[in-house]
Formats: C-alpha cells, structure tokens, sequence
C-alpha cells in the first residue's frame, strides 16, 4: 500500500510539474508553412499588421482561417463591419458620379451628392442584412443615421476641396494580384521567397502638377503614428502610396507622383458647448472643416491643399504655418519633408519585406505585442484559442519611439537593407505597368478586396 501511494503522489507530481513548466510555444514546419503560405504570398497590408500584432493571431485568421463570432448573431443587428461596408461603398458611388461630371466635384450639388449616397446606403444595408430585417426600427434608424452621416462627410470632403486646386480622380482602385491593371510591385523578402501586396485604395485625388493624395476612409479617428510605422502596426495606409509610386504613370507630360496619404474619419463626435447657441452650423465651413483628415504630406505641397493661411493653424489639414513662412508644430503636425516622406515609404517597403518573410518563413508565436500599456489581446477573436496569459508569458515589448526617433531609425533598417545611401525613395524603384495610372482614367479599377 505504502509504495503504491508512493507511486501516485509521484505521478501527480509530474503532472503538476509539468504542468508549472509548460511553454506556450507555437511552431510550423518548413512543409506545412510552405503549403499554408506559398511564396509569392499575396498579403494585404491588414494581413502583415496582424501578423506584427502577433504572429499566432495572423495563424488563426489566415492560416486556419477561424472568425469570431458574428456580431449581432441572432438578433438581425447591423455590425460596424457592416456599416463600414455601407460607407465605403456609398461613397465610392458618390465620387464615381462626380468622376463622370464636368464641373469641379466642390461645385456640384450638395443635394444631388446627398441623394446618389443614400439611395446607394439603403441599397447596401438591404444586400447586406436582408429586406426582412430592414423592417426593423432599430435597423432603419442605423441606417438613416448612416445617411446623415454621409451628408456631413460629403460636405467635408467638398469644402476641402474647395479651398484647393485638387480633385477626386479615381475611387475604389484595387490592386494586386488579379487586378485588371494595377498588378503592385513584387517585393523580394529574402531566401528566394516574395510578397505582392492586394488591397482597395479608397480615393485617389489628384493635383494639377501630377501630385496624388491617397485617402483612406476610417470609422474613427486615425492618426498616422511614425512608431506605428516602424513597428509595423499601421502599414495599411503608407501601402497604398507605396503600390501607386511603384506603379508610375504620366499625365499631360507630368509623372504621377504620390505626395499625401491621409485617413479620412467617417463618424463625427457631438460638439460639447456649455450652451446649444455656442455650436456650430453643421451646414458652415467652420464645422466641416473641424474634422480634418490625418496622416501625412509633403510640405513642397501644403499651398495645393491650403493657399490662404499665411500663418498659425491651417483650417485644412494638420498643420501650422509660422511667420517666416516655414512649419512648426512638426510633433502634432502631418507636414513632412522631401526626405522624411521617402524615409516612410521606403521603410514600408522593407517592413512589408521582413513580416512576410516571417509569415512564409511558418512563424506562429503566441507572441502578442506590448506598447505602453495597449496589446491586441483584449481585441482579440482568438484568445481562447492561443491561452496567452501575462503572467506565465510574456508580452514582446515594442521600444516607446517619438516622430524624429522613429524616422532616424527608419532610415537606418532602410540604408542596412539597400546598403549605403539608403534605400528606395519615393519614384525611386518604380515599375510602369502596362495600364497602370495614367492621366486618361487614372488607376482606373474598382471592386476587390480592401486594404484594409
């Protein structure tokens, strides 16, 4: 009996040290990963960002290919995916009419914008949810407020564009493999394996001297931060310049050069006066001016976007204006210079490079990212499918950068990557593919999959 004890309380003290000494290690082999992901892989850039976040949320997603559960399951709900969708779509309908009109898009009708949007929102929700369930009160009211909603950003987007010399030139442009005409750059990660980024730029403005601004249309407020950058965690929009330079292109003898890239917020926050008189006219130029778009410029091209403010605040973008006519602020600002616009592309290019290589290369580790005090995990779909916990495990802990430090440190992986004087700028490396952009119809392609 004695030894017979004996011999259960070691079998359970293996169990429980094993237990105590378990690791939470996730690995592929070479056969596998390759079958999952072959090279060349055709990623987008919200694929190399989860990847960035954590290597095993990446796995679950688009390697098992698991979801969480559908919000409002049961309930006939509309998602926020939903009414991105209704968003994005009304209004790429919207600037293809304007596209198809002489006049300036500032100048056309408010009311004739304001009708194409919502008669494309009511059209979108009914594909989407079904007409059975429009007849719900709840729904029909998610919807109308969608439509004011677009009232307000159609209004925006017209008062910018009247203040000045750009224009809408082509919306929805899917690229990547597959795309009619706008096939993306092959970017080579090393070892013989590549990545061709496929996604949907949203809106593709253009200025008179060949200048593009990329827009990117978001729920909420997004913006663009260089130690997002540098850690791969906000690729999404910087992809899309990277895809339309590579691209080339002229127009009346001038090339097509990308020099903005900007989120565009969608939803609008009360205004919270101690008075309702204090407010502001949702119709004046002062109100949809507010919601300025974020992400980043050239500064050679602040006067196309904005040529009346001499100095202080610019209405228009993020950006301030000193006396001598230069530009302060640069922390709280989207103003970069020749050189500091190049450093992001370019380092887009190399972290597009080095995440894909990490996905082809079969790393799944459950090795969620910790930047202050913010990890993906409470966002997570697949947390009890990877059992991440912080005290056992660790967080991978991303270096706290600020703008100039990120930059400097951009330039630097950049420059070890292509060797002395840096990397491929902007216009640097491109690839003229045939029928790409062009002056006539510009990246003429709708539809796809979104870069988002």
């Amino acid at each position: 009996g004695a030894a017979a004890g004996a011999a259960e309380v070691h079998r359970l003290a293996d169990l429980a040290w094993r237990a105590l000494c378990y690791t939470n290690d996730a690995r592929l082999s070479a056969a596998v990963a390759g079958r999952l992901f072959p090279s060349p892989l055709a990623a987008t850039a919200a694929q190399l960002e989860s990847f960035a976040a954590c290597p095993f949320q990446h796995f679950a997603a688009y390697g098992l290919g698991l979801a969480g559960r559908a919000d409002g399951a049961g309930g006939g709900g509309v998602s926020p995916l939903h009414l991105s969708r209704v968003y994005h779509d009304a209004l790429e309908a919207v600037v293809a009419s304007g596209l198809n009109q002489t006049a300036r898009f500032a100048d056309l009708p408010p009311a004739e914008l304001s009708a194409i949007a919502r008669k494309k929102a009511h059209e979108i929700a009914e594909e989407l949810r079904g007409a059975a369930v429009m007849a719900e009160a709840r729904t029909r009211y998610l919807i109308d407020r969608v439509a004011r909603t677009l009232d307000m950003v159609l209004g925006t987007v017209r008062a910018q564009l009247a203040r000045g010399a750009w224009g809408p030139m082509k919306a929805g442009v899917e690229f990547g493999p597959g795309a009619p005409k706008l096939a993306g750059p092959t970017i080579d990660c090393g070892g013989g394996k590549a990545v061709r980024l496929r996604g949907r730029i949203d809106r593709v403005d253009v200025a008179p001297d060949g200048g593009l601004a990329v827009y990117d249309y978001r729920l909420g407020e997004n913006k663009l931060s260089a130690a997002g950058v540098y850690h791969g965690l906000s690729l999404r929009l910087l992809a899309c310049v990277l895809v339309l330079d590579r691209a080339g292109g002229r127009a009346g003898g001038k090339p097509l050069v990308p020099v903005a890239a900007f989120c565009a917020r969608l939803l609008r926050s009360p205004q919270q006066k101690p008075h309702p008189d204090e407010c502001l006219d949702p119709a004046s130029a002062d109100f949809l001016l507010a919601t300025k778009p974020r992400g980043a410029f050239r500064e050679s091209h602040f006067r196309t976007f904005d040529p009346e403010t001499a100095g202080g605040y610019s209405p228009v973008l993020a950006a301030f204006v000193t006396k001598d006519g230069g530009y302060g602020m640069r922390n709280a600002s989207d103003v970069a210079t020749g050189d500091e616009f190049d450093a992001l592309v370019a380092f887009v290019e190399h972290k597009v490079a080095e995440l894909a290589g990490g996905v082809l290369g079969g790393h799944v580790g459950v090795e969620p990212y910790l930047y202050h005090d913010v990890s993906p995990c409470p966002r997570c779909e697949f947390r009890s499918v990877c059992r991440f916990e912080p005290g056992p495990n660790r967080y991978r802990k991303l270096v706290s950068l600020g703008r100039e430090d990120a930059l400097n440190a951009m330039r630097e992986a950049v420059g070890a990557r292509h060797g002395a004087g840096g990397g491929a700028g902007v216009g640097a490396k491109r690839q003229v593919a045939s029928g790409g952009v062009d002056g006539g119809g510009g990246p003429a392609v709708k539809g796809g999959d979104d870069v988002r």
